[in-house]
């Protein structure tokens, strides 16, 4: 795939792209909601890839809550590895 044209396929294209940049008053609803779109997304792995190379650290990526600010929080960097990893390991 050329880069950046896993994006034509992902399941949040069909969705406002709000719900993955949640405020404070609608936070758990939509991260949950959010999650769900990206849950069965075909391309989670891409999408996951594409912040870590990015360096994006806001808003909800590959169902990752990135956190908000300059910093992404450890965690999700670490949940977006693991995301990535699953598909480098089975293609080994």
């Amino acid at each position: 795939m050329a880069r950046n044209e896993w994006i034509e396929n992902a399941n949040c294209r069909a969705v406002p792209p709000d719900m993955f940049f949640p405020s404070q008053r609608t936070r758990k609803l939509t991260i949950a909601r959010a999650r769900g779109v990206c849950a069965h997304c075909p391309v989670i792995r891409e999408c996951a890839r594409f912040v870590l190379d990015e360096k994006i650290n806001c808003g909800i990526y590959a169902g990752v809550l990135l956190g908000y600010g300059a910093d992404a929080r450890p965690a999700a960097i670490e949940a977006l590895k693991r995301i990535v990893g699953a598909d480098d390991k089975r293609q080994r």
